[in-house]
């Protein structure tokens, strides 16, 4: 014949079972009463670039040899310009120009320096991608 279970195991037992049972029941729904949208704080817009000179990522422009463009940033992107851009930061370097506001492939490449341009055809940004 089968021992009978010990006292602390019983207890043991019961109480495991009273806490899944516990959980079965339904639960009641405390309505939230959300604040007024009056309360909340306004969003702070960050403050527009003070020069066009600050959207130059300069810490990013090391792997593709960029800083050594950044003294062409405002100038016309000519021919004579793209050549001395080229010269600069070495042929082997991939360079791409891409007019401002164009999509751009999303394949990232940090040694590749792109090179932006607005519609007057001034190099207006330089980032390595």
């Amino acid at each position: 014949m089968a021992a009978a279970p010990s006292l602390p195991s019983l207890a043991l037992l019961l109480l495991t079972a009273a806490l899944a049972l516990g959980g079965c029941g339904e639960a009641e729904e405390t309505p939230i009463d959300p604040a007024p949208m009056e309360d909340l704080a306004p969003v702070q817009q960050p403050a527009p670039a003070q020069q066009e000179s600050e959207s130059i990522d300069t810490v990013s422009l090391g792997e593709c040899n960029g800083s050594v463009a950044l003294p062409f940033v405002g100038r016309e992107a000519d021919a004579a310009t793209r050549a001395a851009i080229t010269d600069a930061i070495g042929p082997e370097q991939q360079l791409r120009w891409v007019p401002q506001n164009d999509a751009v492939s999303t394949s990232i490449d940090p040694r590749r320096l792109t090179v932006f341009f607005d519609d007057e055809g001034v190099i207006t940004a330089l980032r390595c991608f």
